[in-house]
């Protein structure tokens, strides 16, 4: 089966300035989701790529809040994400 939105997401990470191991690792949760999930996200880092970085790190924050048991540091980052996602649309 192609994955053809799976593939621009991994060239955007691969260009990123993010270190190996968070390359590999960003493109590792990507790889496991189906294709067809990742279309907006595809289009968006095509159009973005400098958001790679921004998402990775998200992610660690979302990690360590969940390693923690940091409910309010979890609604934190949900909070700015719904927020940035506003300011993309607005």
């Amino acid at each position: 089966m192609l994955k053809q939105n799976f593939e621009i997401i991994k060239q955007a990470i691969d260009n990123s300035v993010l270190p190996d191991v968070a390359k590999k690792d960003l493109a590792e949760i990507f790889d496991k989701v189906e294709d067809k999930y990742l279309a907006a996200l595809a289009e968006a880092m095509a159009r973005h790529p400098e958001w790679v970085a921004k998402l990775y790190q998200n992610l660690q924050d979302k990690r360590a809040a969940l390693a923690a048991s940091d409910t309010a540091a979890w609604e934190k980052i949900i909070k700015e994400e719904e927020a940035e996602l506003e300011r993309m649309e607005g």
